[in-house]
């Protein structure tokens, strides 16, 4: 019978990058409070990654995320009854919605662009500027291997 001590698996990467998306999804949530956007939650995400500052439609918006038209539209409607965004017609388009950012969506946008870099400074000093630009190209090698054709260049926000 061996004496070496059992060494555990290591845990599925898969884990560990969900409980970095649940840390930073979290924090974003808690920094949008602190900034006076208590409304804001985790499933507008879809939004805030999809709406250009000059606006688009839900059915392009829906794509960009990746998400059913119909979900993209129950998110854009929470947000329009909060404030953050607006509906109107489009002006390309009668029969068409363009979704923009309200004053308080392009404030709520503003803290929350800000938040990102005060994270990405924190990191920084905890990893270190040439450990935290290996860590986002070796995050971009997984995507690219695991969804090859999907738009990733993690030098660009």
């Amino acid at each position: 019978m061996s004496m070496t001590p059992r060494v555990p698996p290591a845990r599925p990467l898969i884990g560990v990058v969900e409980d970095v998306h649940r840390a930073l999804r979290d924090d974003m949530a808690r920094a949008a409070t602190a900034a006076g956007f208590p409304e804001v939650r985790a499933t507008h995400d879809a939004v805030f990654a999809s709406l250009p500052a000059e606006g688009a439609r839900i059915s392009a918006m829906a794509a960009e995320a990746g998400i059913t038209k119909q979900s993209m539209a129950e998110i854009v409607r929470d947000l329009e009854r909060d404030g953050i965004v607006r509906i109107d017609p489009d002006p390309t388009d009668g029969r068409a919605k363009l979704v923009s950012y309200t004053e308080r969506g392009l404030r709520c946008v503003h803290e929350g662009q800000q938040h990102i870099d005060d994270v990405e400074a924190q990191l920084a000093s905890v990893l270190g500027k040439k450990r935290l630009a290996e860590l986002r190209r070796l995050l971009g090698e997984v995507i690219d291997a695991l969804a090859p054709g999907l738009d990733n260049d993690p030098a660009v926000g």
